[in-house]
């Protein structure tokens, strides 16, 4: 396997799938605990640089919070290049948590949509 056409100098640097979920997530869950998401969050890369990500879709409702990333995958894309990476969090409340659906959990929760992960911590 081979690339053609290599830019000179520098590649320029993407971003990983981990990495875009991160920032949706904190600007989420920002969100749910200020009441206001930020138009960019930055994260802690692995290899100690920080990385600033500007946030494309916000949405804040009471208990709710939504945020996505436009995943770049720089100069070396791959198949997720393009996609939009959305973190949906929920606050259960005390009477949200009387309904027999959320027994168990309390205070922030976050799920995927159908066939995504779906993550609850207690």
């Amino acid at each position: 396997m081979y690339i053609e056409d290599i830019p000179e100098g520098n590649l320029r640097y993407g971003y990983t799938t981990g990495a875009c979920a991160t920032a949706a997530t904190k600007a989420a869950l920002i969100g749910l605990i200020t009441g206001n998401i930020p138009d960019e969050v930055t994260i802690e890369l692995p290899v100690k640089k920080n990385a600033v990500f500007k946030i494309s879709h916000k949405r804040l409702e009471n208990d709710y919070a939504e945020a996505s990333v436009l995943k770049d995958g720089g100069d070396d894309p791959d198949v997720t290049t393009g996609l939009f990476y959305i973190f949906k969090g929920l606050y259960v409340t005390r009477e949200r948590y009387k309904d027999p659906w959320w027994k168990g959990y309390r205070g922030c929760h976050a799920g995927g949509s159908s066939g995504k992960a779906r993550e609850f911590r207690h």
